[in-house]
């Protein structure tokens, strides 16, 4: 009887268990990932110049600087970037201004002359990554022969792009 008693316990356990371990299920998921071309640049706060001076007997009026605002990027394309900059609309007659772009991760052009609203290349050869908190210095310069003008807006269009 002990031995009937013993196997009918063995035969529930068995089955106890072999329902708890069968009462599992498992499933699979396909992912389709995918990483897009990314290019993004931000710039800071707006730019006021004005020109007010100019030594006697000179044909320039004295020029004006403001290094005060900055840009950031953000770029993945193993094959870099590149930063142009365009003015619009066009500086008036006698009139001239250039920007100039630090960067960490490219090659900078200089002081480059943006006032007849071509994009030019600003910044070249720019490893892929990010580049935050990068300067951007301004020169608005004019001859005597400009015509004074209110202050007026002009938009500077800074475009991150493939080489």
């Amino acid at each position: 009887m002990k031995k009937l008693l013993l196997a009918v316990a063995a035969f529930a356990m068995v089955t106890v268990l072999g329902e708890t371990a069968s009462a599992q299920a498992s499933a699979t998921q396909i992912l389709t990932l995918r990483i897009v071309p990314i290019y993004r640049i931000s710039t800071s706060g707006p730019v006021s110049m004005e020109i007010n001076n100019a030594t006697p007997g000179s044909a320039d009026l004295t020029a004006v600087t403001d290094g005060s605002t900055t840009y950031s990027i953000t770029h993945n394309n193993a094959a870099g970037a590149r930063i142009t900059a365009g003015l619009s609309p066009v500086m008036p007659a006698s009139t001239t201004l250039a920007v100039n772009l630090a960067s960490g991760r490219g090659t900078s052009a200089g002081s480059v002359n943006i006032s007849d609203g071509t994009a030019r290349d600003v910044v070249t050869a720019i490893t892929r990554g990010g580049d935050p908190n990068r300067s951007i210095t301004y020169t608005f310069s004019a001859t005597a022969a400009a015509d004074a003008f209110p202050a007026s807006p002009f938009t500077v269009t800074y475009t991150l792009t493939a080489p």
